[in-house]
């Protein structure tokens, strides 16, 4: 029985495997569904394709927490020929949907069909009838896949303001009438003023900090991590200061931003007395209408007169000391 059929009339257990962008903000990227017979190894990935195999990966397991591509509204990361979605000529792979602001970028466009061999041609597009050609790269086969990525050239940089859209477009040189379009904004900038990196803390810290974003600051989290000789790992400064795990357990302190407003001032408290006299890493996030962020981070040393000892001073706890002395000796 070959594996088609064998796919459509056993009892399977299948899943989807999740491929996720750099992004942190990006949703996971699907490229295959895998089938298993329950209870054993037997099993087959069934990866997303231009060549045609008979079966969609897109009609087995979960796909509703996919990223959907871009250009052809389906939900491979490359188009499947099978899944009854029109398949571009060329596509962006992988395209940066944010980017920090000024960041370098790298743009990668595969070609799936048409006349080879060719070039491609990334261009980018200000708006307004102003675009640049950014560059183009030779294509010899179906399914290649050109890189553009050169840290000189100025088109291959994101803007320099938060919230900003940058856009791009590509095509084949022999057929510039078929173009794709692809479009990505800069997260929010965030300068923390205060404290200078590298400071010393002693009791509560002002963190004060400026956000801005064309699409407007919602939020500003202030999340904390103590180097433990390992590297720096959150902590719960609300608590003892141990490390934790679970996501924004670190975060001690949130300002919603009300109004929401292009460009916003922040400030919140760092109570260090429940830390040890460690180096603590103190990161301010900022989150856009649009769920992009932006982080600053300043490391600064605690240094408290106890350690890990809220309200204590150096004499009261000498005092403690002794007394603890007499009532043993007694």
């Amino acid at each position: 029985m070959d594996m088609k059929k064998r796919l459509v009339i056993v009892l399977l257990v299948f899943f989807v495997i999740l491929m996720c962008f750099k992004a942190e903000s990006a949703a996971p990227i699907c490229h295959s569904a895998e089938f298993a017979e329950k209870g054993t190894e037997d099993n087959k990935i069934l990866s997303c394709s231009l060549v045609s195999d008979g079966l969609c990966p897109e009609d087995y397991g979960d796909w509703s927490s996919c990223e959907i591509n871009q250009n052809t509204g389906g939900k491979c990361d490359v188009p499947d020929i099978d899944c009854r979605q029109a398949i571009p000529e060329v596509m962006f792979v992988d395209f940066p949907g944010s980017a920090v602001p000024g960041e370098e970028l790298t743009i990668k466009v595969q070609g799936n069909k048409g006349v080879f061999p060719n070039h491609i041609v990334l261009v980018r597009d200000y708006g307004g009838g102003v675009w640049r050609i950014v560059g183009n790269r030779e294509c010899n086969a179906a399914g290649c896949v050109v890189s553009f990525n050169d840290p000189s050239n100025a088109e291959l940089k994101a803007p320099a303001t938060g919230g900003v859209k940058y856009e791009f477009m590509t095509f084949y040189s022999y057929q510039p009438s078929y173009v794709i379009r692809s479009v990505g904004f800069t997260t929010p900038v965030v300068n923390i003023i205060n404290p200078a990196d590298g400071c010393e803390i002693k009791d509560t810290q002002n963190i004060d900090v400026s956000a801005s974003s064309k699409l407007k600051i919602s939020r500003i989290e202030y999340s904390a991590e103590v180097d433990n000789g390992d590297g720096y790992l959150p902590v719960d400064v609300n608590a003892d200061c141990g490390t934790c795990n679970v996501e924004g357990c670190n975060v001690f302190s949130t300002h919603n931003v009300n109004p929401i407003v292009t460009e916003t001032l922040s400030r919140a408290g760092f109570e260090s007395t429940n830390c040890g006299n460690d180096n603590v890493r103190i990161n301010a996030t900022a989150y856009d209408m649009s769920g992009n962020k932006g982080n600053d981070m300043v490391v600064c040393k605690i240094n408290n007169a106890v350690e890990g000892c809220p309200g204590c001073t150096f004499a009261s706890k000498l005092l403690g000391i002794e007394v603890a002395r007499v009532t043993v000796w007694t």
